[in-house]
């Protein structure tokens, strides 16, 4: 038998009632299992675990008639365990752990249907001596698909594509996250012997001397030239200063590497269709000049993919479903888009 509760107030003469798929129940009102008030609006009720898993939700009645006042609005409460529950009417709890060797400032940026907000996680010393870093939070249930999210150490952000909640099972309505060694460094990977594509680098008036080292890594792997499609909208979202691009365009030169940027706005199908092919004509002069060439966006997902599946279509002969292929094998996190490729290229 589970203990469940949540908080919420009612008018007088109305009660709280558990409505679900139970034998019992049958998402019948008048079976429903009515809950007992405790100070603080908690109500609270004793549920029988026979026919675990239970989908179920809450519903506020008329105590004399079990008139329906008003349902719990999102998606349906499960109840997986014989653990007792403490429900947030209408939200879904999250919590999330990472595991860290490093003593810093975690951050999660959460993007929702209303933009980003940035929460401080918790930081916990283990008794190895490592870094926990935890934090806890309430999320409407009905949205729970729109909602994503990034870690981020100090000024550092992870670079790779958001994180869903989605991903993680809900069990007795909360979703558990636990993260270990997130990876906040460059991100990227190789298409061809002279073509390497992923995540941006970071300007040393953001990390200092951090640039330097991420430039030095592409330089070893015989980078010497780099395509940026970023745009002031971008610098914004990662907390980038004004002077961003700039900064590495400078880094570039005392390397001796030629930097390119053509900014195109992210997730816009228009602004891919209106400057898709100026890019794959600059990454095309590089590569033609024998340069070996790292192409990128801000998490290398999109813009940057969809330049160099162009290239491999009109200047390799790949057929467009196979430069998606090879460009996805080797970069698993990539989401070109076919239509909008497919538009360009038969312009």
């Amino acid at each position: 038998m589970s203990s469940i509760s949540i908080q919420r107030h009612v008018n007088y003469g109305e009660v709280i009632l558990i409505v679900g798929d139970c034998h019992l129940v049958q998402w019948n009102v008048q079976n429903g299992i009515q809950m007992e008030w405790n100070p603080g609006d908690i109500w609270r009720a004793r549920v029988e675990c026979c026919c675990l898993p239970m989908n179920y939700r809450y519903v506020i009645v008329k105590q004399n008639n079990r008139q329906i006042v008003e349902w719990e609005d999102g998606i349906n409460r499960v109840l997986n365990s014989k653990d007792d529950v403490e429900d947030a009417w209408s939200h879904i709890k999250i919590r999330i752990k990472v595991n860290s060797y490093v003593d810093s400032k975690m951050f999660v940026n959460l993007y929702s249907e209303k933009g980003r907000s940035k929460i401080r996680l918790d930081q916990v010393v283990t008794e190895e001596n490592e870094y926990e870093y935890r934090m806890e939070l309430e999320i409407p249930s009905k949205s729970i698909n729109s909602y994503a999210f990034k870690y981020q150490q100090d000024q550092k952000w992870e670079r790779n594509g958001v994180r869903v909640f989605t991903k993680h099972p809900i069990l007795n309505n909360v979703i558990e996250i636990a993260d270990s060694d997130v990876d906040f460094g460059l991100n990227y990977n190789q298409i061809l012997e002279n073509l390497y594509v992923g995540s941006f680098l970071y300007s040393k008036q953001n990390i200092t001397q951090l640039v330097f080292s991420e430039i030095h890594i592409l330089q070893k792997l015989g980078v010497d030239a780099i395509v940026n499609l970023q745009t002031t909208e971008d610098l914004i979202n990662k907390d980038l200063q004004e002077g961003y691009f700039d900064q590495i365009r400078e880094s570039c030169q005392s390397y001796q590497i030629t930097y390119s940027h053509f900014p195109i706005r992210d997730c816009n199908k228009r602004s891919f269709l209106q400057k898709g092919m100026q890019a794959y004509q600059i990454l095309k002069k590089l590569i033609e000049e024998g340069k070996c060439v790292y192409v990128h966006c801000t998490d290398g997902i999109q813009r940057s993919i969809q330049t160099v599946i162009l290239y491999l279509v009109l200047d390799l002969n790949y057929s467009l479903e196979d430069a998606i292929t090879l460009v996805k094998t080797a970069r698993k996190r990539s989401k070109p888009i076919r239509e909008v490729l497919q538009q360009l290229l038969e312009q």
